[in-house]
């Protein structure tokens, strides 16, 4: 009998502190700051939960740095805090009252080098700028926070990192949520595999195509001779790619030949077509 394949889905490309540390992972409300002290509040994000929302993600660790690029966070327990469930890090702030030594301190929010949870890792810098790539800036994943005052609350997704300037030049501003990408999943142990190709043909991807056509075919080429079978998707600002074709039916790569599904996608399913020039 023949091994059957597993299901295993693939992108091709990008798919791009109350007092301390927080204890548990359980959801807890924003603090409200106490008498001398203003809390910064930094919502952390997962996977997409729908077109324009992101799902909370905890055990996220953040911290307060001194300086834009320094190595190493503020020495306090309340400049470092892990995510809870509701995916908030805050961080109390003490001394901000009149003549106190953080009165309208500015201080940069930051991910410490190894502050995900298991399956995820960190983005040590984040890309702004048009959708079409054009004139984008890359910049370390740092944030500089509002100068602090006593009894003020300051929220990433109202006071700092958020911004809908668009004009602005260079756009350096987020949506608000501190987000992670997530590792890709293991390979299975398996004779044949069912693949799905996703592949991002946004004007975004611009001159990076040639490597995106070229990854793909190495992909499916490797599948040579293998009870493989493979799909195909694309996307723009929506799915499929403008000129393009969702291909749902797997294409299959027959075992003991030299037949790959790649060769016998890129003729059925379009990918044909962007290989000789699909506009992204």
């Amino acid at each position: 009998m023949r091994p059957q394949p597993r299901p295993f889905a693939l992108g091709t490309a990008a798919a791009l502190a109350l007092a301390g540390i927080c204890p548990s992972a359980a959801a807890a409300e924003v603090p409200d700051p106490a008498p001398g002290t203003s809390v910064v509040t930094v919502r952390t994000g997962g996977d997409r939960s729908g077109d324009t929302s992101v799902a909370p993600l905890t055990g996220v660790r953040l911290a307060l740095y001194a300086g834009e690029n320094d190595p190493d966070p503020i020495a306090e327990d309340w400049a470092r805090y892990t995510s809870d469930a509701d995916g908030d890090c805050s961080f109390t702030v003490p001394s901000t009252a009149s003549g106190q030594i953080n009165e309208g301190e500015r201080f940069w929010v930051g991910q410490e080098p190894d502050g995900v949870p298991p399956v995820w890792f960190v983005n040590p810098s984040l890309r702004t700028g048009k959708g079409s790539g054009s004139g984008s800036v890359e910049s370390d994943y740092r944030f500089r926070t509002p100068a602090l005052d006593e009894g003020n609350t300051y929220s990433s997704l109202s006071d700092f990192m958020r911004s809908t300037v668009w004009s602005a030049v260079p756009y350096v501003a987020s949506t608000g949520i501190w987000q992670q990408s997530r590792l890709n999943p293991a390979l299975p142990a398996a004779c044949g595999l069912d693949v799905a190709v996703v592949l991002d043909l946004s004007a975004s991807v611009g001159s990076a195509l040639p490597q995106l056509k070229a990854a793909t075919d190495q992909l499916t080429d490797t599948l040579t001779g293998t009870p493989s079978r493979l799909a195909l998707f694309s996307f723009d600002r929506n799915s499929p790619s403008t000129g393009t074709a969702n291909r749902p039916t797997s294409f299959r790569s027959r075992p003991g030949t030299a037949r790959t599904p790649s060769r016998t996608s890129t003729r059925a399913g379009g990918w044909g077509r962007a290989r000789t020039g699909t506009r992204a």
